[in-house]
């Protein structure tokens, strides 16, 4: 029977993927982290392995009898290139253990993203799958649904929600949604070289997240637009450090120019699930 392992398995992504996995098949899962032992029992017929991909002397055992991988990718943000060798060394051992085929989370744009800065590596991570000359399915997931709370809990007491986002949407995924579709795109036998766009069933703007949280939670919103360096003074004003000020003027930014959208329907042609809309 096909193995399927998981990497970063102690996380919450892979948690869910795990229970979705485990509603649709009986294959036996392998679990990798650098903490097996928090994995034990935490599902029928698994086996945790210890993986550190920043040390390839553990990836042997790791991989060994592994049919197909999802690699989860790591949360290693830094501008020295470690998250890219980590996968490299990820994808590496895959090779050479013999997996077939390898499901990526990715980010969605990852090759012409607007926001290059948080997508480069996932783009690296792209290039060196489609170099390697294995199966995989690359999803790019959307923005989290988090990101639509963070920007109404940034509102002020009026409920006007300052922003710089334009009239650019986001197309706001849950961690559910991208759960599920990994779980279905490595329990398959799909064995070619896919990308998917695992978003929300329509891209939100700014105006549109407003009138729908003033519907939902029974208080009124109002978005105002204001430029990229507008955003980080009101900010700044509001007490917010001037560094994280400049880091979400220039999500903002992004967003306006397009990094959040458009919604595509490839959740729904892989999983044969409507995506659900945002839920606040």
């Amino acid at each position: 029977m096909t193995s399927i392992a998981i990497s970063g398995a102690s996380g919450k992504l892979a948690r869910m993927i795990v229970k979705s996995l485990r509603a649709i098949t009986q294959q036996p899962l392998v679990l990798l982290s650098r903490t097996p032992s928090a994995l034990i029992g935490v599902s029928p017929n698994v086996e945790p392995r210890f993986a550190d991909f920043g040390n390839v002397d553990t990836l042997g055992h790791a991989m060994a009898k592994v049919d197909r991988l999802i690699l989860i990718s790591t949360n290693v943000l830094s501008a020295d290139g470690r998250r890219q060798r980590q996968h490299r060394a990820a994808i590496d051992a895959a090779l050479a253990a013999g997996v077939r085929h390898i499901v990526y989370t990715s980010f969605l744009k990852a090759d012409s993203s607007p926001l290059s800065a948080m997508t480069a590596d996932h783009a690296a991570t792209e290039a060196m799958l489609q170099e390697s000359g294995i199966s995989y399915s690359i999803l790019r997931n959307a923005f989290y649904d988090d990101l639509a709370l963070q920007f109404l809990e940034r509102a002020d007491a009026d409920g006007r929600i300052i922003h710089a986002t334009g009239s650019g949407g986001v197309a706001y995924v849950t961690r559910q949604q991208c759960a599920d579709a990994a779980a279905v795109a490595v329990s398959g036998e799909f064995s070619g070289r896919r990308i998917l766009d695992i978003t929300g069933p329509k891209a939100i703007t700014m105006s549109g997240l407003a009138t729908l949280a003033s519907a939902r939670l029974g208080r009124p919103f109002t978005a105002v637009q204001v430029s990229k360096q507008g955003l980080v003074e009101h900010m700044v004003a509001a007490t917010v450090p001037p560094e994280s000020a400049a880091t979400l003027a220039w999500i903002d930014d992004g967003i306006a120019k397009g990094a959040g959208e458009p919604a595509s329907a490839d959740y729904e042609r892989l999983t044969g699930r409507k995506a659900p809309a945002l839920a606040l």
